[in-house]
Formats: structure tokens, C-alpha cells, sequence
């Protein structure tokens, strides 16, 4: 590797290692995920990480506010956030594509949508 690809990767790495792998490759790589260039960056499979990471950093500190003073709001709250989170991935689709394919706000709807099965589920479960 020539220098300036060794300072690339050492600079994903840093990313990866501090939970910011998808924020990194969104600010920093030219490119899409899907893009034949893309196969030179040896870290980029690990946005995905950075998006679950950060995910679950922020989510059992709201389910537990929410549960702590609302409970009853938990699963309106999981279905709005979801709903809104879906809006902004459609919306940003066509003018962020990158922004929208790597970064937490756009993503929740999916690990969200997860949550409320999980919870729907348990409900079912505890009612047999």
C-alpha cells in the first residue's frame, strides 16, 4: 500500500474501532457501497457495525426512560420512531443515497420494525 492508502485504512480502522465505521464512510468515501471502487476499502463491511452499535447505545436508554415514565407508550413510541425513520430513508433516497444507505436515523426503521415483533411476540406468549 502506498502511504495515503495506509492513512485510509488506519483512518476506517479508528472509525471501526469508535463505533463510526458508517458515519466515516459517509462523509469520507466518493463513492457508493455498490461501486466497483468500493472493493478497495477493506473496512467498509463494517458500517453495518457502526449502525448496530450506535443503535444499541441510544435504544435501551430511550426504552428505559420510556418505560420508566410511560410504559404504556413503549410500543407507540418503538412504531412512530420506525415510521418516521422509513420516511427519511424514502425521502433521502434519491437526494443523500450515501447518507441514506449508512447513517443510524435512516436504519432504525429496520432494527425497530425487529423490536415491535419482539415485543408483540412476548405479548402473545405471556397471554397463552
Amino acid at each position: 500500500m502506498i502511504p495515503e492508502d495506509l492513512l485510509a485504512l488506519a483512518q476506517s480502522a479508528a472509525a471501526t474501532v469508535l463505533s463510526g465505521a458508517n458515519i466515516y464512510f459517509t462523509y469520507f468515501l466518493d463513492s457508493s457501497y455498490f461501486a466497483t471502487d468500493s472493493a478497495t476499502e477493506p473496512m467498509l463491511h463494517m458500517w453495518s457495525l457502526g449502525v448496530e452499535e450506535q443503535f444499541y447505545l441510544v435504544f435501551p436508554i430511550a426504552m428505559w426512560l420510556i418505560f420508566k415514565f410511560r410504559p404504556q407508550w413503549l410500543k407507540g413510541c418503538l412504531l412512530g420512531a420506525s415510521l418516521i425513520s422509513f420516511v427519511f430513508f424514502v425521502a433521502g433516497l434519491s437526494q443523500h443515497p450515501n447518507a441514506t444507505f449508512y447513517l443510524m436515523p435512516t436504519r432504525i426503521w429496520e432494527l425497530g420494525t425487529g423490536s415491535l415483533l419482539a415485543l408483540t411476540l412476548k405479548h402473545r406468549a405471556s397471554n397463552n
